[in-house]
């Protein structure tokens, strides 16, 4: 959701774990977050020297490992935003559905489970 100051923490943009914890991200500062986090996220000693190093971010690891990031580029509703190739946990379709429906967006939180 829009706020005042956009890069305010808000509990509407984040990044959400394989296990379904939400870690909420001011908005537009996902990559940075990852970034600052990413050695208490994951075994730091199973990247590859190319991941440590890589140009595209610290958030492409975290989503290579599955997670799902939650964000909308407009400051509208967040989509999930995943690689195509990884399915969502049954964890993270919970989240995603208890998060649409709290948020009065029945159809997108049916969705979900269309994707599983």
């Amino acid at each position: 959701m829009k706020d005042e100051n956009s890069r305010k923490i808000s509990f509407d943009y984040g990044w959400l774990s394989p296990l379904g914890r939400f870690y909420p991200v001011g908005w537009g500062d996902h990559d940075s977050w990852a970034q600052e986090h990413i050695k208490e996220l994951v075994d730091w000693e199973s990247l590859s020297l190319k991941e440590r190093i890589s140009s595209a971010g610290m958030g492409d690891v975290l989503m290579n490992r599955g997670w799902v990031l939650l964000h909308n580029p407009t400051h509208g509703i967040p989509f999930p935003t995943r690689k195509p190739e990884k399915r969502l946990t049954k964890a993270q379709a919970d989240y995603l559905y208890n998060y649409y429906i709290d948020r009065g967006e029945t159809a997108r939180a049916n969705e979900i489970f269309e994707d599983m």
